[in-house]
């Protein structure tokens, strides 16, 4: 490999490395109170969306009981089994990215009222 392919690789990875390690410290941390407050805001605030990434990554929910969630999370935006078999859709704000469409969910599957599957979607 030559110097100049070499330096390429390496300022490449310098970068994308940096990008991840930034998204990773400077990501919003979950708060409950923070989470309930907005609400019904999720347009001027989407705050939510930050929180929910990092409540899946740091602390996760399969497992917990319906009764936990709901404390944490507090009441969820829609609370019927749609398509997809989610129980419970918080909504987190527009979807990300140039030409978002569509709103980003958490949504939060239970089975004998137990999560078994939480992620987020796009409606």
């Amino acid at each position: 490999m030559t110097r100049r392919r070499l330096a390429m690789v390496a300022a490449v990875s310098l970068l994308v490395g940096g990008c991840l390690v930034a998204a990773f410290f400077f990501s919003v941390r979950f708060d409950s109170a923070a989470w309930k407050e907005v609400a019904g805001k999720e347009l001027e605030n989407p705050v939510r969306a930050h929180m929910a990434r990092d409540l899946l990554w740091r602390q996760g929910l399969v497992g917990k009981s319906r009764a936990w969630v709901d404390e944490l999370l507090g009441e969820p935006t829609r609370a019927d089994r749609n398509r997809r078999g989610f129980e419970y859709l918080y909504r987190l704000g527009p979807e990300g990215g140039l030409f978002g469409m569509d709103y980003e969910y958490l949504a939060i599957k239970f089975e004998r009222d137990k999560v078994v599957e939480a992620r987020i979607v796009y409606f």
